[in-house]
């Protein structure tokens, strides 16, 4: 399953919640770290980098709130340092800055963010199709060479009794 990591002020969750529902239908994975509560765990080392890790990209919400968030700047770094695709919703009106300089972006309108989240959407979607396709590609690659392998086996098998009834080791 194609999983996305969603970095975010906690109060302004309520912006992606229609995408992340909508993910949740078509079976894209949506991890948010206040939905996984682990008391008594360090955050970052046993939490969030781990989930950053294990998904496929990142959602950033960008606002002109969360820019200036550490957390979300923290988690943006470690997903720039993994090589993972940021796909980053950036407030009308927002600089972008840091290490989103340079990287395309999305913006969107605080009071109708849906256009903004149906870009994001889709760009998941086509994500996720494009996983399914190579995890399918790997598969029947495996199942030829496993198909390979057996007949390799059973002609080798063969040829060994052909040359044992023949008297030759």
């Amino acid at each position: 399953m194609y999983q996305v990591f969603v970095s975010h002020k906690t109060d302004e969750l309520p912006i992606l919640q229609d995408l992340v529902n909508t993910l949740s239908q078509v079976e894209i994975g949506v991890y948010i770290a206040e939905r996984s509560p682990w008391p008594g765990i360090y955050l970052y080392d046993e939490k969030i980098i781990p989930a950053i890790l294990n998904s496929d990209c990142m959602l950033v919400l960008l606002t002109s709130d969360s820019a200036s968030s550490p957390d979300v700047n923290q988690e943006i770094g470690i997903a720039r340092s993994h090589n993972k695709p940021i796909v980053a919703l950036v407030e009308n009106g927002l600089q972008v800055k840091g290490l989103l300089v340079g990287r395309e972006v999305v913006f969107f309108d605080r009071y109708n963010p849906v256009p903004a989240l149906q870009t994001a959407f889709e760009h998941f979607q086509s994500q996720a199709a494009i996983k399914e396709k190579s995890k399918s590609d790997r598969n029947a690659a495996l199942l030829i060479g496993g198909i390979a392998l057996f007949i390799l086996a059973a002609s080798s098998k063969k040829t060994n009794q052909d040359n044992s009834q023949r008297g030759i080791m």
